[in-house]
């Protein structure tokens, strides 16, 4: 199955998993899972790291490479046709 992850899910997985549902950890970690999610959770993630909101909490390019380091994750980029 494909899950296009939240930014919130996406941090609170690396960081925290116990914020989630069972459930949820339970999907993106299932055995045929493709994990998704878009260039534009990293924008975001950037800039609540760049006003102090995201302390403790893994640097953006640290959580990227973390997450990309996975094979069964994709990162969707954002074109104008999604406009």
């Amino acid at each position: 199955m494909k899950w296009l992850l939240d930014t919130h899910v996406v941090i609170w997985f690396a960081a925290d998993p116990g914020r989630l549902r069972r459930e949820v950890v339970d999907a993106i970690q299932a055995p045929g899972a493709q994990v998704l999610f878009s260039v534009a959770s990293w924008w975001e993630r950037a800039i609540k790291h760049s006003i102090g909101r995201l302390q403790g909490s893994l640097p953006p390019e640290q959580l990227r490479s973390w997450w990309l380091g996975h094979p069964t994750v994709r990162e969707l980029a954002i074109e104008a046709a999604h406009v």
